[in-house]
């Protein structure tokens, strides 16, 4: 495996300072507070800050870091809680359509299935061969590899303790999943080459779906909805599973991937693919039955959906799996079924030789669920919770006509174009910040993986305050680029190892370990009294952000979404290109197509003071040349200095056009790294570091956070008077602008 044995030559993820995590932790949470709570906050930080369990806790990181690949291995990192009224946790991709639909031949369900999932074994056997090409940054900058093994033959396991993640890296079989009938079908050998052609799978699948579609009452199977359930109650069906159908729990839980064939027929449209892609179809019959697909899904492990009508997606864990290399695999697979069709034998890759067909091949085998009706009662029960929860959330997209050219004329990142106008289109809606994070990739670390950046700042909202007011479009110009430049040095920061989000957790997380780390390193004993601010209501919005924003996505996917981190909450993906920027939001009794608007008159905005901004440039420029004129010593000659001004100019006042938009667009596979989406570090646990000792530990982080939800009635964590700043004289109520005109649709763009 070069890729991973190369890994230890990447830099370690280096513990933050203290007091850098409290100033950014600080900055955060003043955006989100009044003055009173401010200086309440202030208070607690110092008090931390001098305290002497801070230095304790901060010494065992330090002794981690220098034992360990990556100091926040053996720490269980949840980094948002589970709203138990929220959708599952798992952001989904969805492939574009093969190219054979467009032709006069149709491809049927599964014939896509065998050719997608051939296509993804191939990428399996490459990266155990250890072929596969290495990751790396546009500069040249080598990503960490280990998190591609944490996609296949992973699953997620709720524990006492937390959240843990399981990996078998000697997997060899599939799980496939129709009309909530389980198979195990085996497809790799021993020495990682396939068993099947594409077209043997295809058949395969076809008697796997002609089986399940005559299977009298298929909802007594129905297993997987418990994945989407609370977390209490998947931890309680979980334990009781694993132990009358132990098995069939490990087949489950080591199959290399789940093949999901949804008997769907979803409208083609954007939003009724996203929908059937990440949480199925809904089908309540005159029995009252549930017979959609939701319910045919298994959210604790990577899926790979394929709808009756040869709609392909791929739904992952955020909790043990990378956004990237999520991104990466399905862009891969896609690559490679569309090279099939090429005049010639290509292959994504070539390494992996493609098998004969012939007999005595491995067959599918039925997994057999007979469950007692307590069983029965709790599937049951958490199917029609999910129902609940389908029914009750809505999923809106939107295609906006603003991409990376737009960003690059007006000398912002894409990304910080993005993020902080969809800041403005929240704070236009709703006159207040909100918590809010943006998953950032530190796969520039070894075995690293991503870290959740807080985007909320008095910078953003102060640039959120003087933009919907009645201010001037050059006022308006200079805090929107602030706020690009301030999101995308925090950007960079994060993804160098400069962000807090994780050192927090894991400074929570050593204090709730407190007693094996006190054994670990008797040194450093940390005492039972509860240190300041770690567990304070003033961190907990942190942990609750209302809003989840990504970007994830290339020319090979339709579509990218992700769930919100709570149920009042917006999950919002993004995929941006040349010169649009396709949006999926997803929310709970919100009004997700209001917002979707009121972002398109953000835009429309933008580009209004920036055409503003670019004419009153000219207009100095051109008084200034003007006054030169008029000044100069008359000349035969006249000689252009090298002042960048002068260049513009020389150029025909078309210089701020990036030079870029004259290139021609790349038609190659797109390895670009994207924000990473998956939330756990470690599949290690820290008490088997030393078997002689250690306790179990009695109450997780994530359950001592839990307890927040209760407290908090659920809500976002943002403070109701989180509107007013000091330093600005502007507040949700001194915002002067025309509200009529706020989420106005457009009809037509002036951006020519």
């Amino acid at each position: 495996m070069p890729s991973i044995a190369q890994a230890g030559d990447l830099p370690k993820l280096k513990v933050p300072e203290l007091s850098a995590t409290l100033n950014k932790l600080t900055r955060a949470l003043t955006a989100l507070t009044n003055e009173s709570e401010r200086e309440e906050l202030e208070e607690k930080v110092e008090k931390f800050k001098r305290c002497s369990v801070s230095k304790i806790l901060q010494s065992h990181l330090q002794r981690l870091y220098e034992r360990e690949d990556c100091y926040l291995d053996h720490l269980q990192l949840d980094h948002i809680l589970i709203d138990m009224k929220a959708l599952p946790r798992n952001p989904f991709l969805v492939l574009e359509d093969d190219p054979l639909r467009h032709f006069t031949i149709p491809q049927d369900q599964a014939g896509r299935a065998g050719v997608l999932t051939m296509s993804a074994l191939k990428f399996v056997c490459s990266l155990r061969k250890g072929d596969l090409t290495e990751d790396a940054t546009r500069s040249g900058e080598r990503l960490t590899m280990k998190p591609y093994w944490n996609l296949f033959g992973t699953t997620r396991v709720p524990e006492m303790s937390g959240i843990k993640t399981k990996t078998n890296t000697t997997s060899d079989y599939i799980l496939i999943v129709s009309k909530s009938q389980f198979y195990t079908l085996k497809v790799i050998n021993d020495s990682h080459e396939l068993l099947h052609t594409a077209d043997e799978l295809a058949t395969i699948f076809r008697q796997v779906m002609e089986e399940s579609y005559h299977v009298a009452n298929p909802n007594r199977s129905a297993v997987g909805s418990i994945t989407s359930d609370s977390y209490k109650n998947w931890r309680h069906a979980r334990e009781v599973l694993q132990t009358e159908y132990k098995d069939n729990m490990a087949k489950v839980d080591s199959a290399l991937f789940v093949l999901v064939l949804d008997h769907s027929e979803p409208e083609d449209t954007d939003e009724e693919l996203a929908k059937c892609i990440s949480v199925g179809s809904m089908n309540i019959n005159e029995r009252g039955v549930q017979t959609g697909s939701c319910i045919s899904r298994w959210y604790d492990k990577m899926q790979l959906v394929v709808t009756k009508t040869a709609v392909a997606g791929v739904i992952w864990d955020s909790f043990s799996q990378d956004g990237t290399t999520v991104l990466r695999f399905t862009s891969d697979i896609y690559a490679d079924s569309v090279l099939r069709l090429t005049d010639g034998d290509y292959s994504l890759f070539p390494t992996v030789k493609t098998p004969k067909p012939g007999a005595d091949k491995p067959v599918p085998e039925k997994m057999e669920w007979n469950f007692r009706s307590d069983m029965m009662t709790f599937i049951h029960l958490s199917e029609t919770r999910l129902t609940d929860l389908i029914c009750s959330h809505t999923t809106n997209t939107a295609i906006l006509h603003y991409g990376r050219r737009f960003a690059r004329k007006m000398g912002v990142k894409s990304d910080s174009l993005i993020q902080v106008a969809l800041q403005i289109a929240q704070y236009a809606l709703y006159g207040k910040p909100i918590s809010t994070v943006e998953p950032v990739s530190t796969r520039l670390f070894r075995d690293s993986r991503s870290e959740l950046l807080a985007l909320q700042d008095e910078t953003i909202t102060k640039a959120c305050q003087v933009f919907v007011s009645s201010d001037s479009s050059h006022n308006r110009w200079i805090a929107f680029k602030e706020a690009c430049q301030f999101h995308l040095e925090a950007l960079n920061q994060a993804a160098h190892g400069d962000g807090f989000e994780k050192h927090l957790k894991a400074l929570q997380n050593v204090y709730i370990q407190r007693e094996v780390f006190n054994q670990l390193a008797p040194e450093f004993k940390i005492p039972d009294e509860e240190p300041p601010l770690l567990f304070d209501d003033a961190v907990y919005p942190l942990f609750v952000p209302e809003m989840i924003a990504s970007n994830c996505g290339n020319p090979a996917m339709r579509l990218f979404g992700l769930t919100p981190a709570i149920h009042n909450g917006f999950g919002i993906g993004y995929i941006i290109k040349d010169d649009v920027t396709e949006f999926c939001l997803m929310s709970q009794y919100r009004q997700g197509d209001r917002f979707l608007s009121t972002l398109d008159w953000v835009f429309h905005q933008i580009s209004s003071i920036w055409k503003a901004e670019k004419g009153e440039e000219s207009r100095r420029r051109n008084s200034s040349v003007s006054h030169a004129i008029q000044t100069a010593p008359m000349s035969r000659t006249t000689t252009l200095s090298s002042s960048g001004e002068d260049e513009h100019l020389a150029l025909g006042g078309y210089g701020y056009f990036d030079i870029e938009d004259l290139t021609l667009r790349s038609v190659g596979p797109s390895h670009v790294a994207t924000p990473v989406l998956s939330h756990a570090n470690s599949t290690t646990d820290l008490l088997k570091m030393d078997k002689g000792f250690g306790k179990t530990v009695q109450m997780s982080l994530s359950e001592r956070l839990r307890e927040g939800f209760e407290k908090h009635g659920h809500n976002s964590g943002s403070s109701s008077n989180a509107g007013s700043l000091d330093g600005n004289n502007l507040d949700r109520f001194d915002a002067k602008f025309d509200r009529g005109e706020v989420g106005k649709r457009l009809d037509s763009y002036d951006d020519e």
